[in-house]
């Protein structure tokens, strides 16, 4: 029965490590290809992260990266701007009135989020690239605890969130520590889903390495 036991715990500790690798790289790799299109759209944003960038060792640890908080407020807009997922799907537990609206329990239900990022009455300019929104003085994703769910909430946000943040924050602060880059060729792209969300065409940069 032990050795059963012990197997099993494996088992779910395998499929655990699976699923937060594969969400991490798969998700992670669509918000960065997001985040190239938009710093290479704003390259005012793109010197100011590479002068943070610089403030910090070039073996980066977890309180080095903590700092990095302004690469942390692009990254939160790019998420806000271009989200990965359009909707969170989940059921009603018990019977609910949403908006005059009764769900019986059971329901399926499919929470919005993604729109959420670009509704005007909780985003100021909410079309426009503004990493400042996420400031400790702005914290406009604060004005309401359902505006900004990149990850999901609750028990079933993804176990993948703090991986992902993570693996942006030590790519770019490598890429913009060592290189600008601009569109080759430039071009005006929308936000898709196929099926997760990201920019639009194909993200060429251009790199040219620092003096």
């Amino acid at each position: 029965m032990a050795t059963f036991s012990a197997r099993c715990c494996d088992d779910a500790l395998v499929r655990i490590f699976l699923t937060v690798m594969f969400g991490a790289f798969d998700t992670t790799s669509f918000a960065v290809t997001s985040m190239a299109y938009l710093l290479a759209k704003h390259p005012d944003w793109q010197e100011r992260l590479r002068e943070e960038a610089r403030t910090v060792p070039p073996e980066l640890d977890w309180p080095s990266l903590q700092k990095l908080q302004q690469l942390e407020w692009a990254w939160k807009e790019t998420l806000r701007l271009m989200p990965l997922t359009g909707s969170l799907p989940r059921r009603a537990l018990c019977e609910v009135e949403v908006l005059g609206h009764r769900l019986p329990a059971g329901t399926y239900v499919g929470a919005s989020v993604g729109g959420l990022g670009r509704d005007p009455r909780w985003w100021s300019r909410p079309l426009h690239f503004d990493p400042e929104r996420f400031s400790p003085e702005r914290a406009e994703d604060k004005r309401h605890p359902a505006i900004f769910l990149p990850f999901g909430a609750g028990a079933h946000a993804c176990v993948g969130m703090q991986l992902a943040t993570i693996e942006a924050k030590l790519l770019w602060h490598k890429l913009l520590t060592r290189c600008r880059f601009e569109l080759a060729p430039d071009y005006r792209a929308r936000h898709t889903f196929t099926p997760l969300g990201c920019v639009s065409g194909k993200v060429r940069l251009k790199l040219v390495p620092l003096a």
